[in-house]
């Protein structure tokens, strides 16, 4: 672990987080929300950033979250779906003001302005179920 890393909660150690969200400012809430949670959080602004890191050998992921509405190459279905194909085993959690009527009923969907303490515990579930799987 890097000496700039937090320092890891015992109760998810070295989580990654990939964050996947084109608003600055919300990114950013976002971020430093799971960072005062001891993950250690990657930010991405659109959908060709994240297939980046997605891709590389030295960042770590262990959850995505990402908005549904980014620029890039594709939007955030479709890196669902990519993820869904490419790393089956890497929860998704999708976030938008305007989401399309396929993922209203997603438990992994949050429709902004979403609660913070809400998506945390979607995470803490999610990773718990990996690690059980």
């Amino acid at each position: 672990m890097k000496s700039s890393d937090p320092e890891p909660a015992p109760d998810h150690p070295s989580t990654y987080i990939l964050v996947v969200e084109d608003d600055v400012l919300l990114r950013f809430v976002l971020s430093e929300w799971l960072r005062s949670l001891h993950y250690v959080v990657h930010e991405a602004a659109n959908t060709d950033e994240a297939s980046r890191l997605l891709a590389s050998p030295l960042v770590d992921t262990d959850l995505v979250i990402t908005d549904i509405m980014l620029p890039g190459m594709i939007d955030g279905l479709d890196l669902r779906n990519y993820i869904r194909r490419a790393f089956p085993e890497l929860p998704v959690i999708m976030v938008s003001g305007q989401p399309p009527a396929s993922v209203k009923k997603d438990p992994n969907f949050f429709h902004k302005p979403y609660d913070l303490q809400k998506i945390a515990d979607r995470i803490a579930q999610l990773l718990s179920e990996r690690k059980g799987s």
